[in-house]
């Protein structure tokens, strides 16, 4: 009985690290995606054409807008990263317990 639940919580701590895992790594790669995107955005080919331009500027201007808006995407991701990882930490501590009373409780059986 006490087996059998400690395998499944097993089981179940597993998947949760997995799952939390494929979160940062993907966030990572938002992350990757958004700081390539910002460069892209806030370079700036000519800068005559900008001053003289009434077209090229409104276009800089919605280029400075939308990086800005995945600079606050990006820093949301990192804050939601360092929370995931904070949970991460704290699964791999429980999932240490559960594997520390399986071998225990193995020894007690025999």
């Amino acid at each position: 009985m006490i087996e059998k639940y400690l395998i499944e919580r097993k089981d179940i701590v597993s998947k949760q690290i997995e799952k939390l895992n494929l979160k940062i790594e993907h966030n990572s790669n938002v992350l990757e995606e958004n700081t390539k995107k910002i460069k892209e955005l806030e370079y700036i080919d000519d800068e005559a054409a900008n001053i003289f331009s009434v077209k090229v500027r409104k276009e800089e201007f919605y280029k400075q807008k939308e990086a800005s808006s995945l600079k606050e995407q990006s820093n949301s991701i990192k804050v939601q990263n360092a929370l995931l990882k904070d949970n991460l930490k704290e699964l791999k501590k429980e999932l240490n317990k559960i594997n520390k009373a399986l071998e225990e409780y193995k020894k007690l059986k025999k």
